[in-house]
């Protein structure tokens, strides 16, 4: 008999036993039979009811228990171990038809008019709530995504911050997003010739259409290319035209982890134009700073520039949440706007504006302590605009001082080895004794003053060439002198 992945999975609970005290036994079984890769799917599979037999219960036990705990892991083997059927059940029982409480830091609660929509796909559970005092509000696995009354906030933001560092026609990639709400945002830029969006979930999509009539018309734009498809494997295996702004637009959980891994940004790379900006929602600014700083400090791994920027969401608990851009090629702060050319585009927003553009970027104290070792520091190639020394050498003898030949064929070695060119030279002799002389470089200039009478000379050069070959063309200089009395002042240009 073939087994599907989900058949193989309820066989391997069975035969863990009562509440799977058995389950390692078992694993070595199945992995042995079927293995590794099959292996996998189960481990992916335990870790889908996992979640969302937490999503279930954290409106209950979140106060209470960490879904982390050894005993709630046992308690989801218990839970398991009484077989499929049950656990369908459990998972679709309602707790408080009246009230949805969103469970973090703190409980908020949210009044219920009635259940809209409540669909299980096979990542996640789906289901719109009509609010008393927020209108419409999507939840997934008991996480709330977005509420009418302040969904602008979040979409707005998260589209228009990327998309103004451009002033030309771009393609855009959204991840995630399914809702629409990004999607709609980013088409209002008449820039944006080609939009494509993936979401794994065709569900979310399905309920944002009937019930989010601020979503609706967003689906039969002709610039948006809807994709159902898992974002981290599209990016990976994407071959078409390349991008100028990718925005992931994610949950923070179950089948959007990959969505967070080094591997899925490094992709991402890869299908990027020259110049480009990724946005991708980070966390709560209020509470969780610790967990900004370590996805600042993963993404300087990776890009040049990553920046977190603010936004004010009344719904979602906390209040203060955030974006991320990164980016090696376009720095946030410093880059200008062409904001002529936004203002152009009359946009009808309800948050977005240029001074909150600008101000977003500001964060707390705190925050801003804990980021200023992950800030880029722009690098010039060879560390300054140029090198200027400054050479003076004793104890020469009157001969080499006074002898324009001698002295000129070092100096035109010497602007050799400095890989420099010559483009006009000027030498004069002085009666008695004596010589200056000066040559005009491509990268800037070389010159000399000797006094022979004094066994003496000086020597200024100055080269925005590369450093190093500078370095071999001061020691060639001083060399060729063969005196250990010398000096020289290095300055950085």
């Amino acid at each position: 008999m073939n087994y599907n992945t989900d058949d193989i999975f309820w066989k391997y609970i069975k035969e863990s036993g009562k509440n799977c005290d058995k389950i390692n036994e078992v694993r070595k079984k199945y992995k042995k039979k079927y293995g590794p890769e099959k292996i996998k799917l189960i481990d992916e599979l335990f870790n889908k009811y996992y979640s969302m037999i937490w999503a279930k219960l954290e409106p209950s036990f979140g106060t209470i228990y960490d879904e982390d705990s050894n005993g709630f892991r046992e308690f989801i083997f218990y839970l398991l171990s009484k077989g499929k059927n049950k656990m369908d059940l459990f998972l679709e029982k309602d707790y408080d038809l009246n009230y949805f409480k969103d469970i973090s830091k703190f409980n908020v609660e949210y009044k219920i008019e009635k259940k809209l929509f409540e669909e299980r796909s096979p990542y996640q559970l789906v289901q719109v709530f009509e609010t008393k005092d927020f209108g419409n509000m999507l939840v997934i696995d008991n996480d709330v995504q977005l509420t009418e009354s302040d969904e602008e906030n979040y979409h707005e933001m998260i589209a228009h911050v990327p998309i103004n560092y451009f002033n030309k026609d771009i393609n855009v990639l959204i991840i995630g997003g399914g809702d629409g709400g990004t999607a709609r945002e980013v088409l209002k830029h008449n820039n944006v010739k080609n939009l494509i969006m993936v979401d794994i979930d065709e569900i979310v999509v399905k309920a944002a259409k009937l019930h989010f009539p601020n979503f609706r018309e967003t689906f039969n734009n002709p610039r948006l290319n809807l994709k159902i498809a898992d974002g981290f494997e599209y990016v990976k295996n994407y071959k078409g035209d390349k991008f100028d702004v990718v925005i992931i637009d994610s949950t923070d959980f179950n089948q959007s982890i990959p969505l967070f891994t080094p591997e899925f940004y490094e992709n991402i790379k890869k299908i990027v134009n020259e110049k480009y900006m990724i946005c991708f929602n980070a966390d709560n600014i209020n509470w969780n700073e610790n967990n900004i700083v370590k996805i600042v400090k993963q993404q300087r791994t990776l890009f040049d520039y990553v920046n977190p920027f603010g936004v004010y969401i009344p719904t979602f608990a906390g209040g203060f949440y955030s974006f991320c851009l990164a980016s090696n090629t376009i720095d946030p702060i410093k880059s200008k706007i062409d904001w002529d050319y936004y203002k152009a585009k009359q946009l009808n927003l309800e948050y977005y504006t240029r001074d909150i553009h600008k101000s977003s970027f500001s964060m707390p104290k705190s925050l801003e302590n804990k980021l200023e070792k992950f800030k880029h520091v722009k690098e010039n190639k060879y560390k300054s605009k140029g090198v200027h020394y400054i050479i003076n050498i004793n104890s020469l003898d009157f001969e080499l001082l006074n002898n324009e030949k001698k002295l000129d064929a070092i100096f035109i070695e010497g602007i050799k080895k400095g890989n420099m060119t010559l483009l006009e030279k000027k030498i004069h002799q002085f009666k008695p004794q004596g010589l200056t002389g000066f040559y005009l470089l491509a990268e800037s200039h070389c010159s000399f003053h000797t006094w022979p009478e004094e066994g003496f000379i000086t020597i200024d050069l100055f080269s925005c060439g590369n450093p190093l070959l500078t370095k071999e063309s001061v020691k060639y200089i001083i060399n060729s002198f063969d005196s250990k009395d010398y000096t020289f002042k290095k300055i950085n240009r």
